[in-house]
């Protein structure tokens, strides 16, 4: 049984309780802690749709790279903001290397100013970095990777600086420095001369 189906079974022996009881509603809301203490589902349905909640909820942070045919070449820069058509543009646009089928770099807009995930890639489709801009700053996890994929750079941003702890590794995924920023500013310093084996 899929985890759909699990589900709608599960509202459906719920909204038959709910026919028959119609004491615990609140102008068509339902308490969910007076299902969960009145034993309208198994302990075993408990645990499930605790661990399908938390499963569903761990993300890692990482920016998604959204997929768009929007050519960014359509879009117009008034005044720091982007518009499509006299409008602000909300959404997702992509650039090309020239004379190639290859993405260049991927934008995203919310009322016009950056918002969302941002990607540059190399010529040979691979990713360079990739980070979130909220209310036109770059704020959020960032990464940037070396031609062959390996991870070169990782950190936060905080409104276009760096912010908190920043490695960068070389290109056979070596660390070779750790860095503590406070909004840009260095903190403190580790520079690893040596190789780990």
């Amino acid at each position: 049984m899929n985890v759909q189906v699990y589900i709608n079974n599960v509202h459906t022996r719920i909204n038959k309780y709910r026919a028959k009881k119609k004491f615990y509603y609140y102008k068509n809301f339902v308490n969910p802690f007076y299902i969960w203490s009145k034993k309208i589902l198994t302990m075993k349905e408990k645990i499930t749709l605790i661990l399908i909640l938390l499963i569903s909820s761990c993300n890692s942070g990482e920016p998604i790279i959204p997929e768009t045919k929007l050519e960014c070449n359509m879009l117009e820069i008034v005044d720091g903001l982007v518009y499509l058509n006299d409008n602000k543009f909300t959404g997702s646009c992509v650039t090309f290397y020239v004379d190639s089928s290859n993405r260049d770099e991927i934008r995203s807009y919310k009322n016009g100013l950056r918002d969302g995930t941002w990607a540059k890639f190399y010529q040979n489709s691979n990713l360079r970095y990739k980070g979130v801009a909220k209310k036109g700053e770059i704020t959020g996890k960032y990464r940037s990777y070396f031609d062959n994929g390996s991870l070169e750079d990782s950190g936060y941003m905080y409104k276009g600086f760096k912010d908190g702890v920043w490695f960068k590794f070389d290109i056979y995924n070596q660390l070779r420095r750790k860095t503590q920023f406070d909004k840009g500013e260095i903190k403190n310093d580790k520079i690893y001369d040596e190789y780990v084996y």
